[in-house]
């Protein structure tokens, strides 16, 4: 039974922001090493093969080395080196050519080069950036003549931008191939030609947001080979999303909004990134944090954030399990770069690893257990889900904007337990409540140390994780007046105490000396938490990693020592 078979009813559609018009399309979410050929995947080719009749006509025009399971298939290549094809020519040529007429195959499945970059390292072919042409709207208007009305176009690529707007193809089925630890996964989308001319358009006129509720790897059971996964994420189901914004839209603002789905108005929020945020939604707390280091060469003036901090050392800047949601908000390149970190890993020698693989183990123990979230914004669904991380797949939406030549995919993890991660660490006396060693009573929390609620107007600290029911000063020394952690400050002048009641009054920065509030405000910056920062040594060339002992501290400090 097809896919189209299968989903009489598949997708929930809703509106988008701004009211926008909703369209079904049927959201599906794999995961595997796709490696080779695109069709050389069991669930790419599965996937393919279920919007295809028996009776349908098929042209393959960038047909590659593996074969569908269709009877009445063209494949086609530039050369034999390539493939094994039908026709060996470049796919343009194939009307004047006189190889096919118009509207003479019923679905064209495009699996093209989905970059310059795959173009040249992967295919030989060496057609550079302006010269790329595969996903140009000139190649696909000429593929539109090829595909009979009412036909089916399915294509692989970095994009899920298919036919040109003015053709008035309809989305029926978008596929994310997760591609588990690879900087780029593959989308598969499925459009279909319309019986007739369309009114002629150039734009979407508003968001259009699908929504599914899904499966990983949804359907794979199906397949005839027992060695791939079929199953997946704990057997829960996921919020899959897919997002096409017009053309005038901000992608920032359309950004935020997605990511509003998962964020609530009162959910505690640590949002990093290296060069600024994309992500403006704001909620009643809400922390910024970008990354820096040697390694990466970014100058420290051209950032504005609440903190900064090494990608290795985020975690020790606040406190565990404060955070209900954590957004990385990174470019793409922390894929691509490699730093030194303090990490050893049990192997000799530094570790050296990507970017975001260092930021991920940092902030792990940060998020809030059950129900605690980690947001991406990126080029994969990779995420927190994997050997080292108890975490389960709660969302993603693939994002469509016309101004970004690849789709981002927005994807969402969620801790559901409620222990520390600990990576690599067994479970013990940590993972317990915390038991005072004198039996005080009313301790048994290891998050907030007293089972009493605290306060609407207390203090928290986010470094520390600690309530305080008066301002965290008071629990300080006083430089100005001498009061002592715990006693109330008094003008120097007369002696009279600072505040204005009786001893039940909540004590706040107004009744404290100045001197004992700036100690406040350094102490509860990061120190507070009693977490040791990992240094590294400058070594004399950051891609020669060095093995010496930590003799200098690259970055870790609040953003008012940069600016």
């Amino acid at each position: 039974m097809s896919i189209r078979e299968q989903a009489t009813n598949p997708t929930l559609a809703e509106s988008g922001p701004d009211n926008a018009d909703s369209a079904d399309v049927d959201i599906r979410w794999w995961t595997g090493r796709t490696k080779g050929p695109t069709f050389s995947s069991d669930k790419v080719k599965w996937w393919t093969e279920q919007h295809i009749n028996e009776t349908d006509s098929v042209l393959n025009p960038c047909a590659g080395p593996t074969k569908l399971d269709v009877d009445d298939v063209l494949r086609v290549e530039v050369d034999a080196e390539n493939g094994d094809a039908d026709v060996y020519a470049d796919f343009r040529d194939l009307l004047s050519e006189g190889y096919v007429e118009p509207a003479s195959f019923d679905v064209i499945v495009y699996d093209p080069p989905y970059s310059p970059h795959q173009s040249t390292h992967k295919y030989g072919i060496d057609l550079g950036d302006d010269g790329f042409y595969f996903y140009d709207d000139e190649v696909k208007e000429y593929l539109d003549t090829l595909l009979a009305p009412g036909g089916t176009f399915i294509q692989f690529g970095y994009t899920t931008r298919t036919m040109p707007l003015s053709l008035g193809y309809q989305y029926e089925a978008v596929s994310v191939f997760n591609k588990t630890g690879c900087q780029n996964d593959y989308l598969g989308v499925v459009a279909r030609k319309p019986l007739c001319p369309v009114e002629s358009v150039d734009s979407i006129p508003s968001t259009v947001v699908s929504h599914s509720r899904v499966l990983p790897n949804q359907g794979a059971s199906q397949i005839d080979n027992s060695s791939i996964t079929v199953d997946g994420n704990g057997g829960q189901s996921i919020d899959a999303y897919y997002a096409q914004l017009p053309a005038d839209s901000n992608y920032c603002n359309e950004l935020s909004e997605l990511a509003s789905k998962w964020i609530s108005p009162t959910d505690r929020v640590l949002h990093i990134y290296e060069a600024g945020p994309r992500i403006n939604f704001q909620t009643d707390s809400w922390t910024t944090c970008a990354y820096r280091c040697a390694d990466l060469k970014t100058e420290y003036d051209n950032v504005i954030a609440d903190v900064v901090e090494t990608p290795w050392n985020i975690d020790a800047a606040f406190a565990d399990g404060v955070f209900d949601v954590v957004i990385l908000d990174l470019p793409h390149s922390a894929w691509q770069t490699n730093i030194r970190t303090p990490y050893c890993q049990n192997r000799d020698g530094p570790d050296v690893t990507h970017v975001d693989t260092a930021i991920k183990r940092s902030i792990t123990d940060l998020v809030k257990g059950d129900g605690g979230r980690v947001i991406q914004v990126g080029k994969t669904a990779t995420l927190m889900s994997g050997a080292d991380y108890a975490y389960t797949r709660s969302g993603i939406c693939v994002i469509r904007h016309p101004e970004k030549a690849q789709d981002r995919i927005l994807v969402v993890d969620e801790k559901q337990h409620s222990n520390l991660e600990l990576v690599s660490i067994g479970e013990g006396e940590v993972d317990g409540e915390y038991s005072h060693p004198h039996g005080a009573p009313n301790i048994t929390s290891k998050y907030n140390r007293t089972n009493h609620t605290p306060s609407e107007d207390s203090h928290f600290c986010i470094h520390c994780g600690n309530h305080f029911y008066h301002h965290p000063a008071v629990y300080l020394d006083c430089p100005d007046c001498g009061a002592r952690p715990g006693d109330m400050c008094r003008y120097p002048d007369s002696g009279d105490l600072r505040h204005p009641s009786g001893p039940n009054h909540m004590i706040t920065s107004v009744d404290v000396c100045e001197g004992r509030l700036e100690n406040a405000k350094k102490y509860h910056s990061g120190n507070c938490n009693g977490k040791q920062r990992t240094t590294l040594s400058e070594a004399d060339s950051p891609s020669q990693p060095s093995n010496q002992p930590s003799t200098q501290k690259l970055a870790s400090a609040s953003i008012s020592d940069f600016l």
